[in-house]
């Protein structure tokens, strides 16, 4: 009875996010044609290239620490241990809001000499200084969240990160037709400040619900968990940043080596952008059911760990890959279909289509390395899943040096699906050994 209510719970669980998921997935997909359309593909290209700078600072902050709150809360809750799950929320947070407002303050510090000398795009300045300021709250957001899905609690996540679209969208349209009646153009900068102002509501909210969980915080800080918090966060910390790392050199180095092939700057950043903004989101766009199932697999295998639960990992193992590989097949069938006829009609872009049809075959993959590094960090094998993806990226840093500059863009695609393949691989070779 105990395993049923287990999976029942992670059913349900799986259900909620996925719901949301798809939710926030639509309204993203309809905001990036609406973006695409106002700021144009040299724009989304513009727009793409700071997240991999953001991507380091969530990292720095916020990416080790909350999965570290959800593994640690949940083996807390396995044990009935509450006092010790709100303590190491309450000792995630202070290390993470105190590193958020440290980055944030260099990223400010810095922008300008990051985009002209780093990014070689002065119009990027801007965009990281306001970026920057929504760091603390997506702190206290992913903390809180970590918090909720370590406790197999989804509807306060998922309610939030729908709260967080709704908001980031609603000001960019709203912002737009403010502008629009003004004659005045549409900034990239707008679309960067609904980041801000979606986190911001978003973290409100999220302490807003919290607090009616009436959770009384440590008198001292000795009751919170720090140690244990720092001694999990530190590799994965270090894993993302290395990661995200590797991923900033491959924006930097995908525009030069697109621009030796032959292309100018500007059509370089339009095909930077019809990939990462238009085409690579239409194949991540159905990938909600695959990522609401990693979310939760994380702290169950964890939980299970804990109570020595072998046959229920197995079971979650067994059927998570089942269903990861056959609605990959089932994607993968649907893009390579449909791909050019996707991005006519939704970007009014060929280009886009094209790419949308070559990364069809990139779906059963990405489904499959998403939930198997999933299960791996709540085995607690984080080093074997950072290992796997590092050399991922190398690949395909290799294909971008490489390739692009004899065949083109086709090279960087031939790059993340040999790269994907790979890392999948690994995956299961490595579960095959545990």
């Amino acid at each position: 009875m105990k395993i049923s209510g287990k999976k029942a719970a992670f059913i349900k669980g799986t259900f909620i996010l996925t719901m949301t998921g798809f939710i926030n997935k639509i309204i993203g997909f309809f905001y990036r044609i609406f973006l695409s359309n106002k700021i144009g593909a040299e724009g989304m290209g513009i727009y793409q290239l700071i997240f991999p700078v953001v991507a380091i600072c969530h990292a720095i902050t916020v990416c080790g620490i909350s999965t570290s709150i959800s593994k640690l809360v949940a083996e807390k809750h396995a044990l009935k241990d509450e006092t010790g799950a709100k303590s190491i929320l309450f000792g995630g947070l202070v290390l993470s809001v105190g590193l958020s407002i440290l980055t944030g303050t260099v990223l400010i510090l810095s922008a300008n000499t990051l985009s002209v000398h780093i990014y070689n795009e002065p119009r990027c300045g801007l965009l990281f200084k306001i970026i920057a300021l929504s760091l603390p709250f997506s702190a206290v957001h992913s903390c809180i969240c970590g918090y909720y899905f370590g406790k197999q609690k989804t509807s306060i996540p998922s309610i939030s990160q729908l709260v967080e679209q709704l908001v980031r969208v609603g000001s960019v349209f709203f912002i737009c037709h403010i502008l629009e009646s003004r004659n005045s153009p549409v900034e990239i900068s707008v679309a960067v400040i609904g980041i801000v102002l979606g986190e911001t509501i978003s973290m409100l909210f999220c302490l807003t619900a919290f607090g009616h969980d009436n959770v009384a915080m440590p008198k001292t800080t000795d009751n919170l968990c720090f140690l244990p918090l720092i001694c999990l966060s530190l590799p994965l910390t270090f894993n993302r940043l290395a990661l995200h790392l590797l991923q900033s050199i491959e924006a930097l180095l995908l525009p030069l080596s697109l621009a030796s092939f032959g292309l100018k700057k500007t059509e370089a950043l339009q095909v930077y952008g019809t990939l990462t903004g238009m085409a690579l989101p239409f194949i991540l766009f159905p990938s909600a059911i695959t990522n609401s199932i990693a979310t939760l697999l994380l702290p169950t295998i964890a939980e299970a760990k804990a109570a020595d639960n072998q046959k229920l990992i197995r079971s979650l193992i067994y059927k998570s890959f089942t269903l990861s590989i056959g609605f990959g097949f089932l994607l993968t069938a649907g893009f390579l279909v449909c791909g050019p006829f996707l991005g006519g009609f939704f970007f009014q872009s060929p280009l886009a289509g094209r790419f949308i049809r070559t990364l069809s075959f990139l779906c059963p993959f990405l489904c499959l390395t998403i939930t198997l590094e999933s299960i791996l960090n709540g085995l607690g094998k984080t080093m074997t899943s950072f290992i796997h993806n590092i050399t991922g990226l190398i690949i395909r840093i290799l294909f971008v040096v490489l390739t692009i500059p004899t065949v083109g863009i086709t090279g960087y695609l031939w790059g993340i699906l040999a790269s994907e393949i790979l890392i999948s691989l690994l995956h299961l070779f490595s579960l095959k050994k545990l």
